[in-house]
């Protein structure tokens, strides 16, 4: 926050004086609030894509940037996911188990919720492999992309790895922002180790051909 400093001694105190409150009074202070701390950074195409890194791990859509639209009948493969890095200086384990959900938005700003469910019990460790500082994995979200019955919107379709399904219905051909959530608040689940806590909103723009 811009401050500007007023000399009550009209002119009394020394320039160099001065020059040094400026100083102390412009330094940030440090944080105790406990808040999470949240960086975001954009490439050269600032409208293209946003990196998020939260509480010592980097978040980012990984994935296909354009998607092919597909013939009447058949299905187009998406490949689509969340890289998550480590980038503390500590090992620490990601709970990929109901921590991450989608939205779709087009150029308009209208907004796709995604629906789905679970009809199966989870068959996979909840919690991925310990991550020494600099290791990333993918949260895989592939699916597939067809036409609805009414031939005018596509539905994109996948699993979530744990017996669920999920889908958004409503998609046409152009823009699209694909925003990914990731939340975790369980430190410790079952493995032992230490496991990343926070949450953390990453997107990028796909085009839909």
């Amino acid at each position: 926050m811009k401050r500007t400093l007023r000399d009550s001694t009209s002119g009394s105190l020394p320039v160099l004086l001065i020059a040094i409150v400026a100083i102390l009074c412009s330094a940030p202070s440090g944080r105790s609030d406990g808040a999470q701390n949240t960086n975001r950074s954009k490439p050269a195409n600032r409208d293209a894509r946003e990196i998020t890194t939260v509480n010592g791990a980097t978040f980012e859509v990984t994935g296909n940037r354009a998607w092919s639209a597909p013939d009447p009948g058949e299905e187009t493969e998406i490949d689509l996911g969340l890289r998550i890095t480590n980038r503390s200086n500590r090992a620490v384990g990601f709970n990929r188990f109901d921590t991450v959900s989608m939205t779709l938005s087009n150029a308009d700003g209208a907004v796709l919720r995604m629906d789905g469910g679970r009809n199966a019990p989870r068959a996979s460790e909840p919690v991925s492999e310990l991550l020494e500082p600099g290791e990333s994995f993918v949260i895989d979200r592939s699916a597939r992309l067809a036409w609805r019955a009414d031939g005018r919107t596509m539905r994109l379709i996948g699993s979530d790895g744990f017996g669920g399904v999920w889908y958004f219905d409503g998609l046409r051909r152009g823009t699209w922002r694909v925003q990914f959530v990731y939340e975790n608040r369980r430190g410790k689940i079952g493995s032992g180790y230490s496991v990343w806590t926070g949450k953390a909103v990453t997107w990028e723009r796909v085009e839909l051909r």
